[in-house]
């Protein structure tokens, strides 16, 4: 398989946008081998279960270095020409239980490392924390992106709205306007709609042990500038902010709300079926989703409720909600209970 992938490159040397399509065919020949998915099966669990497998130890460790170098090879390329090299894209390895990104899953990058083979997955991107002063993150409650690749953070701490390039480089931040020199605001959430133009979901606090629970939506040009504000409709603890691609800002408390894109009050569901709501997404076909602490409860765009699931794990906070628009993907985050880890889950939009 590596021959295979160094000749597709090398024919195509002239134009390496050409080696994508066949070398991601390459890499999900190689994930779906039997032989492949035994090795990573066997070589990332633990106890009396990590000896057995098809292949002794010392080969096992080839298939399993050997698997990530062709994939971060194919990787490289795909980055080269600008393609789509996201983990809900790339092919995994599904070992029946498991499905394992090579380059991505935390495990692997473990095994790795005890291998001094640490250039053959890919580092998460992390920003914020090296940052001095007024760039650094102190408390992020809610990030987007824009057409431009640039990521939008809330930082519920200083009150402000700071801007990120697709590196992590810190680019700019803006505060909101407030004409109540008595209270500051605490950013709730961010969204950003297929204008970039940033919406951010505030709750004003007169100290921080008295919220005034009567949260505000501020509409800003993707610049910062101040373009509009409303104050949502009750006195509720509102968490998350998604906006739909025709305009509609949704953001979620004992109910899910939705609002124009006059920013008038559409509707309100769901208040009789969720319990602790966290979060709202809105995925491409307009239906509605909302994690609490039972799972994830999906509504139509008109405010049905469609139905519900269970999220694997007991023994998480689960408390972001997402949805992945190239992938086509929902993506739920949280923090293991007592445990400095964080988890996602991941499934399909159906």
């Amino acid at each position: 398989m590596k021959y295979r992938v160094m000749a597709t490159i090398l024919e195509t040397v002239d134009n390496p946008a050409d080696a994508v399509t066949p070398c991601r065919v390459c890499v999900k020949e190689l994930n779906c081998l039997p032989a492949v998915q035994n090795s990573f099966d066997v070589q990332l669990k633990k106890g009396i279960q990590a000896v057995r497998g098809f292949f002794s130890q010392e080969e096992r460790r080839e298939i399993f270095s050997s698997v990530c170098h062709v994939n971060h090879v194919i990787y490289d390329v795909t980055r080269t020409i600008g393609g789509d090299a996201h983990f809900l894209s790339w092919p995994p390895i599904d070992t029946g239980e498991n499905k394992i990104s090579p380059l991505y899953d935390a495990r692997v990058t473990k095994v790795l490392l005890k291998q001094s083979m640490e250039h053959w997955f890919v580092k998460p991107l992390s920003f914020g924390q090296k940052d001095e002063g007024e760039h650094k993150l102190k408390m992020p409650m809610g990030i987007a992106t824009n057409s431009g690749g640039e990521f939008i953070v809330g930082d519920y701490e200083d009150g402000c709205v700071k801007v990120f390039d697709s590196s992590g480089k810190f680019v700019k931040h803006f505060s909101l306007p407030n004409d109540d020199v008595d209270t500051r605001l605490s950013i709730r959430g961010v969204a950003t709609d297929t204008n970039d133009n940033i919406f951010v979901l505030t709750l004003p606090m007169r100290n921080a042990a008295e919220p005034m629970l009567s949260c505000w939506i501020y509409k800003l040009t993707k610049t910062g500038d101040p373009y509009h504000r409303f104050r949502l409709r009750r006195k509720d603890w509102y968490r998350g902010l998604s906006v739909t691609d025709t305009g509609k800002v949704l953001t979620v408390g004992m109910e899910v709300e939705e609002y124009d894109t006059n920013v008038e009050f559409v509707r309100s569901f769901g208040e009789a079926i969720l319990k602790g709501a966290l979060d709202v997404t809105v995925a491409t076909d307009g239906r509605v989703m909302v994690v609490d602490w039972r799972g994830v409860h999906i509504f139509s765009e008109h405010g049905d409720h469609l139905k519900k699931f269970k999220l694997q794990r007991n023994d998480c906070d689960y408390t972001r909600i997402t949805f992945h628009r190239t992938g086509e993907h929902v993506v739920i985050a949280g923090a293991r209970i007592g445990k400095e880890l964080l988890q996602f889950e991941i499934y399909s939009k159906d």
